[in-house]
């Protein structure tokens, strides 16, 4: 599997579309085989690994609350629960274990 930029594969076969509308020589099987050589032309994303963590409460002080990032441990005074830890990067979406 690799990933790839739908937004470009979606334009390169759009222009297609526009080509096979044009020329009515082209059948489906012929246009079928030209998307699909748009996809395989379309270059590959790298994708590096989200991190993922939660904010954990632990406790306040002078200045307000608290929290720990769970994956870099960096201990952070917040208004409120941010997305994003600022120092690692990780997204705050896990969800608390039942």
């Amino acid at each position: 599997m690799r990933l790839i930029d739908a937004d470009k594969a979606l334009e390169k076969i759009s222009k297609m579309i526009d080509y096979c509308e044009k020329d009515t020589s082209v059948n489906g099987l012929t246009a079928l085989f030209q998307v699909g050589d748009a996809i395989m032309d379309c270059k590959t994303v790298d994708a590096g690994l989200v991190k993922r963590g939660k904010w954990k409460f632990t406790g306040t002080d002078k200045n307000g609350d608290v929290y720990q990032c769970s994956n870099c441990e960096l201990k952070i005074g917040l208004d409120y629960e941010t997305n994003y830890c600022p120092n690692c990067g990780a997204k705050m979406d896990l969800e608390e274990p039942e």
